[in-house]
């Protein structure tokens, strides 16, 4: 029997749960900054009557102090354009974009983790697993330019694992530079991030692009990137300057603990919402139930590990290729190195800076699960699961308690 419909169906079920807990509200409410909102609606107006930008939305050091000269790419803008317009620019209309790319982002991570591994279940539990994710639900529920930095960053490596094997072709290459391209433009973090991992790759033998393919992937990149280079000629490069200020700022030593908090925060995020940038648990009322029924929670789970350590079964063999772990870890330290390095400005490090590192997040948990179902843990890789299901509903359930969607408003 043809596995192929009944995989189809799976993820199509998936991506219609996750469409229909993503819908945004119909007056655009949601914890997206009110000022931005007004700023990006009317840029996405002003284009349609023939306003092209050559510039995206203001840095936050822009905005808290204007010395500092310094834009985002117009590709935000650019992508968010078509479904605006398609809605005719009504309030919901901004946050659709960020609504595609989430659903976007499931299916390539879906479809990606069936070529990179001998075993459909990684692929299942991906889609899984980003599909219920609150952090990606919060992020799907308005427009704001880290929020699109999850695919571009996931089809960069998509595109970059054939150099990883030696099976590249032109098409590669030229995914490669536009996603890139694209993700630079959409912050900062990310361009310095995949530009590392690139780096890092290069450095350790693992990539040996030919000189065609490298002039390719430079080429494209400067092209995507033109109106941004444009614009930063015409204004005595400001921009530029201002980047080299911030990040040879020298931070204290609090700021640099509080760098490593934001990140253990991140980690945290990804099972609950812990951060205070998006609030959707009243703590003040249910942190007592909340922290007691999670304790509970992981209590049940050390509990069947217990069990089953008792009775093991034998460790199925894996044949995964090996080419995969050096393109993850560049993933991994390319965006963790950038964002934790000892210097610049940056005193704190929001939640958004780390959406880049979404997608692998995701696939080491599904990897994760794999690895221990596979090593005798079953039942403990299926209530390790269960629990994060469990919390993502009930932090999205609150969450549309606060911002009633489309969905919700509905009922």
């Amino acid at each position: 029997m043809n596995s192929r419909p009944r995989q189809n169906w799976y993820l199509g079920a998936l991506l219609l749960i996750a469409l229909l807990v993503r819908l945004p509200s119909w007056s655009g409410q949601s914890h997206y900054l009110q000022e931005e909102f007004d700023r990006d609606l009317a840029v996405e107006r002003g284009m349609a009557a023939g306003n092209w930008p050559l510039v995206g939305p203001p840095a936050s050091f822009k905005v808290t102090d204007p010395r500092y000269d310094l834009n985002f790419g117009p590709a935000y803008y650019y992508l968010m354009y078509p479904l605006a317009r398609l809605a005719d620019f009504r309030p919901w209309s901004l946050g659709l974009t960020s609504l595609f790319f989430s659903l976007a982002t499931i299916a390539l991570g879906w479809w990606a983790c069936r070529r990179w591994f001998a075993d459909r279940r990684v692929a299942e539990l991906f889609a899984v697993i980003a599909a219920f994710s609150n952090l990606d639900i919060l992020f799907a529920k308005y427009p704001s330019n880290p929020n699109f930095v999850p695919f571009f960053v996931l089809l960069f490596f998509v595109a970059l694992e054939p150099f990883l094997r030696g099976a590249q072709k032109l098409r590669h290459v030229l995914l490669a530079a536009a996603s890139f391209a694209v993700a630079a433009q959409l912050h900062f973090i990310a361009g310095a991030a995949l530009a590392l991992a690139l780096l890092i790759l290069w450095l350790r033998g693992k990539i040996r692009p030919r000189m065609s393919e490298a002039a390719a992937f430079f080429s494209v990149s400067a092209l995507l990137l033109l109106p941004w280079l444009a614009n930063e000629f015409s204004h005595g490069f400001g921009g530029g300057q201002a980047m080299i200020s911030i990040a040879s700022g020298l931070p204290g030593v609090d700021a640099i603990i509080e760098r490593l908090l934001d990140t253990v925060t991140f980690a945290l995020s990804l099972w609950l919402t812990q951060h205070g940038y998006f609030k959707t648990v009243d703590w003040d009322a249910q942190k007592i139930w909340f922290t007691a029924a999670l304790a509970a929670n992981f209590f049940v789970i050390e509990l069947i590990v217990w069990r089953e350590s008792r009775s093991l079964a034998p460790a199925k063999e894996e044949k995964w290729p090996r080419h995969l772990r050096p393109m993850l870890s560049a993933w991994l330290a390319g965006f963790l190195v950038v964002l934790l390095m000892p210097f610049g400005l940056a005193n704190f490090l929001p939640v958004h800076y780390f959406t880049g590192l979404l997608p692998l997040a995701f696939l080491l948990f599904a990897v994760g699960l794999v690895k221990l179902a596979d090593r005798g843990y079953r039942r403990s890789s299926a209530a390790i699961l269960a629990s994060y299901l469990l919390w993502q509903v009930y932090q999205i359930a609150l969450y549309h308690q606060q911002f009633p969607s489309m969905l919700t408003s509905w009922s």
